[in-house]
């Protein structure tokens, strides 16, 4: 009788020990992808809705601009400066003629300025085909925005069914696959190849007066290094929770992550900090938040002003010394659905 207690008293005692380290050897495969996902400090690493970490056929996250390509000289000393220029602008959405009487109006020379798209360059507007194409005859650089990510998910899944897909990814993909399923169909695949170069992130260097500048479409979480962001956040961004850091692609989840990150950066910059230099900061350029409109913060400047909802389509020009320029062109408008 002893014996037997003692047997059953020996089993108990072995599942309580093993049991933590079982349920990790045999959980952590499914734990392991959102535990990489650094979503900020005291962040909950729980997807959002809006989060495509799953189906994102893993694009390019960063990549860094030509620093050939970046404006030269000081625009205030005679002689000094290059007539070179950067030419962001916000969410074309298929608004080709709008695109080109925007580059018309400042006077575009590929041969000196370079063309920097903000993401969703596609969908929702008359004529995404021909966008792309006068992107690439520009040879323009591009970030990947949350239609592109949508579009080229669609046409992968089309031209390869066999493809393992995300059952949230399918569930996603429903709510507007009769949209976009003829944009999809239509791209060629030399657009397709180009669009899907587009990183996640575009680094773009230093300029004066804005420190480093980096391009993504929805935003970043601040603390976070570029090369560490969760891309799906990136694409998607709206709001972040100021206490968790916690970033959502839905409105009234926490505050605006423009007003987050610039608070973030102008903390950097105080006496807590001294290391750090406004050179050093990083400005982001971003797209995606037309119900903000245009919206130019110290660190952080929205340029979606909802061209395809008939408002107006935003290039912000930089050139020698950091010499800053809004230029805008109205827009017919197409759509009023996200």
């Amino acid at each position: 009788m002893v014996r037997r207690l003692w047997c059953h008293l020996s089993l108990c005692l072995a599942v309580i020990l093993v049991y933590p380290v079982g349920r990790k050897l045999v959980l952590s495969p499914w734990l392991q992808p959102l535990s990489n996902i650094n979503m900020g400090p005291g962040a909950e690493n729980t997807p959002d809705e809006g989060h495509s970490q799953f189906a994102l056929h893993n694009p390019t996250l960063v990549k860094t601009l030509d620093p050939g390509l970046l404006p030269q000289g000081d625009s205030s000393v005679a002689g000094t400066s290059s007539s070179r220029r950067l030419v962001f602008v916000g969410d074309v959405h298929g608004c080709r003629d709008e695109l080109e009487r925007l580059l018309r109006k400042l006077s575009f020379n590929p041969n000196n300025d370079h063309l920097i798209l903000t993401g969703d360059l596609i969908n929702k507007g008359p004529d995404s085909l021909g966008a792309v194409d006068l992107a690439r005859r520009y040879s323009a650089s591009c970030v990947r925005g949350n239609h592109e990510d949508r579009i080229l998910r669609l046409r992968r899944k089309i031209v390869a069914p066999s493809s393992a897909v995300d059952d949230d990814e399918v569930e996603e993909e429903k709510k507007h696959v009769a949209r976009d399923r003829p944009l999809a169909l239509a791209l060629s695949d030399d657009q397709t190849r180009w669009l899907e170069a587009c990183p996640v992130i575009l680094k773009i260097g230093r300029v004066p007066g804005m420190g480093q500048v980096a391009v993504v479409h929805g935003g970043v979480v601040p603390g976070v290094e570029l090369e560490k962001q969760d891309p799906g956040s990136v694409m998607t961004m709206l709001t972040i929770d100021s206490k968790t850091g916690e970033p959502s692609s839905k409105r009234g989840r926490g505050d605006k992550w423009a007003k987050v990150y610039n608070k973030h950066q102008s903390a950097m910059l105080t006496k807590s900090h001294p290391q750090e230099k406004e050179e050093d900061i990083t400005t982001i350029i971003y797209g995606h938040d037309s119900k903000n409109s245009l919206s130019l913060k110290k660190y952080t400047k929205g340029l979606d002003s909802g061209c395809v909802k008939g408002g107006q389509l935003t290039a912000l020009v930089v050139g020698a010394g950091g010499q800053q320029e809004i230029v805008q062109v109205e827009c017919v408008g197409y759509s009023g659905k996200e």
